[in-house]
């Protein structure tokens, strides 16, 4: 039999978080060091804001990313179309998403797609406002357990039916290399996630006037994808969840939202598994830097490159 494993695995990790692994096992050797990676995504988001730039993102390229947000997201949790033509297909309505490309997915992957992109899409409403209204740089980083709670039932409506308040009502482990890992109990669940975000909020607010630096977001958004995924809150729908929120949290970095490639799901997994949150950020940036570079070459090819 294999081991059973006790929860010893922290729910919460300090600040500052140690850096991000330089040169992660997983990554090729022609790819940067994740230092440089770092710098190559700051620089990025700095000509991704000129207009030439900002004209392309709202005139083809937000709602491309926004269909491969949701693809990737179904394809490291295995749910909802996996393919981007379907995902795509299925997001604007077409004829074909009702035809044999996607019918044998099923009615559930269809729902799982379609309550990925609205829960996105409100999200991005939820930030545009927020925005119009913030006085200081680091108020979009706030998160508030109602929040996160409209989220999941924005996620899973018409798939899953929540238990009260939307928190998981059973205990609930998950099957790891080194055997079966059990998750907090739920009668702590409301309270861990509150005290989750005011810990994250305490962070946002005490860096005051200064915005953070990319690599601290980066950072401050791996504790936060660690923590709500240790914490497990509900009984279905928590990798979405956490991944819509962490996306959330480097908005103000990136000028779309970005989630892991499903190429490093099996490094994700391990490094949460193993509490290893330098590798957790490692995954974040390399994520990032491989869209920022997308989006870059797709604006040069259509001219959109000029500053």
């Amino acid at each position: 039999m294999r081991p059973m494993k006790s929860p010893l695995r922290p729910l919460s990790v300090g600040w500052p978080l140690p850096p991000a692994t330089e040169r992660p096992a997983w990554r090729s050797d022609i790819l940067p060091a994740t230092s440089e990676m770092l710098r190559d995504v700051a620089a990025c988001a700095d000509l991704a804001a000129t207009p030439s730039h900002q004209a392309f993102l709202a005139e083809t390229y937000r709602e491309s990313m926004s269909y491969f947000f949701v693809y990737s997201s179904n394809r490291i949790e295995h749910v909802g179309t996996q393919t981007y033509g379907e995902t795509a297909a299925v997001l604007r309505g077409a004829a074909a998403a009702e035809g044999a490309g996607c019918a044998e997915a099923g009615a559930r992957a269809l729902a799982e797609t379609r309550q990925t992109k609205r829960a996105l899409d409100d999200l991005l409403q939820e930030h545009a406002e927020r925005s119009a209204e913030a006085q200081a740089p680091n108020e979009l980083l706030y998160v508030t357990a109602s929040s996160v709670v409209q989220s999941h039932r924005t996620l899973m409506t018409g798939i899953f039916a929540p238990g009260a308040h939307g928190y998981r009502t059973g205990h609930a482990q998950t099957d790891t290399d080194t055997g079966l890992y059990y998750y907090l109990a739920p009668e702590r669940i409301a309270a861990a996630l509150e005290d989750l975000a005011d810990r994250m909020n305490a962070i946002a607010a005490a860096a005051g006037a200064a915005p953070l630096s990319p690599a601290e977001r980066f950072a401050y958004a791996a504790k936060w994808l660690y923590e709500f995924l240790s914490i497990h809150p509900f009984a279905d729908g928590n990798g979405r969840c956490g991944r819509l929120w962490t996306a959330y949290l480097l908005l103000e970095l990136l000028p779309f939202p970005v989630t892991i490639l499903p190429t490093l799901r099996v490094p994700y997994i391990r490094a949460m598994e193993n509490a290893h949150l330098a590798d957790i950020q490692a995954i974040l940036v390399e994520s990032a830097w491989t869209h920022m570079r997308n989006f870059l070459q797709a604006a040069e090819a259509v001219g959109g490159a000029t500053a």
